[in-house]
């Protein structure tokens, strides 16, 4: 029998919401995780982490993801969002010397 789905945080971030948009279209497709997994040369074990924001998921993978669930750029809209949100924090987590330099 197959474990009850964990309650994902879509507010949390950008990258649970990322994790949330995966899970709605994937269980809309009537898909496991595993089968997504096949059509996308990932592990199920992998794409259960990347709809719990455990796991980075790369452009690559967004895109691959949203191609097999016929997503329309959905997918790859909210891994921008999620990956714009990452540099943020991570400007501003090292002072962003960037920024003021000349």
């Amino acid at each position: 029998m197959p474990q009850a789905p964990r309650e994902l945080t879509p507010s949390l971030s950008p990258e649970h919401s990322l994790g949330a948009h995966l899970r709605q279209w994937r269980t809309a497709r009537k898909l496991s995780q595993r089968k997504l997994g096949l059509l996308t040369h990932h592990s199920g074990a992998l794409i259960g982490r990347f709809e719990k924001a455990e796991r980075r998921m790369s452009e690559r993978s967004a895109s691959s993801l949203d191609q097999a669930l016929r997503a329309g750029g959905r997918i790859i809209w909210a891994w921008s969002d999620a990956d714009d949100w990452r540099e943020l924090r991570a400007a501003a987590a090292a002072g962003d010397r960037r920024a003021t330099a000349p």
